[in-house]
């Protein structure tokens, strides 16, 4: 009872502390009760007002919530159950599929490995370092109530809020049967409909369904996220065709700097990309550079500023051959970016463009201090080249294969050309051809082109003009010149191929529309024009 006691003291005597600090100072009785403290004067309404202040915060919460674009997707509706052919699926099973879809390339558009349901085997994408894709709004597949009150959910109110808001998009969908399998036929309460192609009827059929729906959705509510999830995939006509032709006044600076990314790498184009990024430069104003009291909210501001535009517009320019420019655009996006990896490794190689080595050695460091892995190739390619530094082929190996260790796929293929040639290592075919494959799995065009080259002569595999074949058209399909000169060469001398004249002469034109100098002199040689 005694340590009961003072427990109960001690509380006491502390809840009398915490009380002092809202009460007025002493000033008699009859001046206290005429000058109430402000706490005083709330706590004496909270009898009365009880209810209010609990339905307050509930009404915030659904206010801020609800102002928040959502999509719901209902359950799908299903034909008439056929006991012959039953379908493997559910209609709950189908939106949940078409939720994960949208998830997956939303991620695939972030930078991240695609996720099930469409994670499907396709050639890695490239790690941009300039794309913008802002997922507008949520997309949900409305499940059971978890927690109510007196009939009325969080979740309910926060609906009953989008709707008021006019936030709220419901998609609702039927899966038809057709003579080939099934098609998903969806409708959103603003936009659609939407159908799918056929597919069979099985689970695999409804991940492709899932994913193509997906896609659907995406490029009529948010082409920006589609746009960028196809552009990691190399797929830059889709992505052009998507945007179309947008106009003077386009006002949305993130599909201006997607659509330049698409028309920069799709061959002949750079003229396009570089006006379509100045297009999107223009419509952000940025703050970052002004002095105090601005300079105090620049991370408020610097949401208008557009590091990603100065960054793409760099390569861009530098593609041109405009080499001081892009050093301009690159200094500007580190300005407003100080730790962004690419835009330092995009100085650092412009700076080797005009032989100041010392600086570009620099930028590489920093480029890889902020997670560019790809700048450990930039720095091995200096000491093997010994620019700005003491010509290494050690070195040179050692940082090739730091890149390739952290899934550089570039590193990966300067330790293939090492082993090949002998070039800091005792030449081994074998592990030349290794680092090859390992590169061309990842996406590396020239190891594809490097590889078909390793079987056409037998080096470190068995000789096997097919294989060599299968490797210079992968490399050729992903637009590398060197690829599709020999696979021009293959045709010529029907290797692995039957003899096609015509197929060699047009392969060694796509090769040297691109520069290829070898398939210029094939085609002199053949008395044929480029073109």
């Amino acid at each position: 009872m005694r340590q009961h006691s003072q427990m109960a003291n001690f509380v006491r005597s502390l809840g009398e502390k915490i009380a002092g600090y809202f009460k007025r100072p002493a000033v008699g009785r009859r001046a206290a009760k005429a000058f109430p403290s402000l706490f005083q004067r709330w706590w004496g309404t909270l009898p009365a007002y009880l209810p209010f202040y609990i339905i307050l915060p509930v009404v915030f919460y659904a206010a801020w919530y609800g102002r928040q674009p959502s999509t719901v997707i209902m359950p799908f509706h299903l034909p008439p159950e056929n006991k012959e052919k039953p379908l493997p699926f559910s209609g709950d099973a189908v939106a949940d599929t078409l939720q994960d879809a949208i998830t997956s390339i939303r991620a695939e558009a972030a930078g991240y490995p695609p996720l099930p349901p469409c994670d499907f085997p396709r050639q890695k994408g490239l790690p941009f370092g300039g794309l913008k894709a802002e997922a507008r709004g949520s997309f949900e597949v409305r499940g059971p109530v978890t927690v109510e009150v007196k009939g009325i959910s969080p979740e309910a109110l926060v609906s009953a809020a989008r709707e008021v808001f006019g936030k709220e998009t419901y998609i609702s969908g039927n899966v038809l049967i057709v003579p080939e399998g099934f098609q998903l036929l969806a409708q959103a309460n603003d936009n659609g409909p939407w159908m799918t192609k056929p597919e069979e009827i099985s689970l695999q059929g409804l991940r492709i369904a899932g994913c193509e729906l997906a896609e659907d959705i995406l490029g009529a509510t948010n082409k920006n996220v589609l746009a960028a999830a196809w552009l990691r995939r190399r797929d830059y006509a889709r992505v052009i065709d998507l945007y179309g032709d947008l106009p003077a006044d386009w006002d949305d600076p993130d599909a201006l700097n997607n659509l330049g990314v698409a028309l920069r790498e799709s061959n002949g184009r750079t003229d396009d990309a570089v006006s379509r990024f100045q297009q999107a430069l223009s419509l952000r104003t940025c703050y970052h550079h002004m002095a105090d009291p601005f300079a105090r909210y620049s991370q408020f501001l610097q949401r208008e500023c557009f590091p990603e535009g100065h960054y793409n517009l760099a390569i861009a320019l530098g593609n041109k051959g405009q080499v001081q420019e892009s050093i301009a655009e690159d200094r500007k996006a580190i300005e407003i970016r100080p730790n962004y990896a690419q835009a330092h490794d995009n100085l650092a190689h412009s700076f080797e463009d005009i032989r100041q080595y010392d600086r570009a050695i620099v930028e590489f460091h920093k480029a890889m201090r902020d997670g560019d892995y790809a700048a450990m190739t930039g720095l091995g390619f200096m000491y093997g080249k010994g620019l700005g530094v003491a010509q290494d082929y050690q070195q040179a190996m050692t940082w090739f294969r730091k890149a390739a260790d952290a899934g550089d796929s570039t590193g990966m293929a300067n330790l293939g050309v090492m082993y090949e040639n002998g070039i800091g290592v005792a030449q081994d075919y074998a592990q030349a051809v290794s680092w090859y494959r390992k590169a061309a799995d990842a996406g590396e065009e020239g190891a594809m082109t490097n590889l078909g080259f390793m079987y056409e002569k037998g080096n470190g595999v068995g000789q096997d003009y097919g294989q060599a074949v299968s490797w210079y058209r992968k490399a050729a399909d992903a637009g590398e010149p060197m690829g599709m000169n020999n696979l021009g060469g293959m045709y010529e001398k029907g290797k692995g191929v039957a003899q096609d004249h015509g197929q060699a002469v047009s392969w060694y034109r796509k090769a040297a529309s691109l520069g290829n100098e070898k398939a210029k002199e094939n085609l002199k040689r053949l008395g044929e024009k480029p073109q």
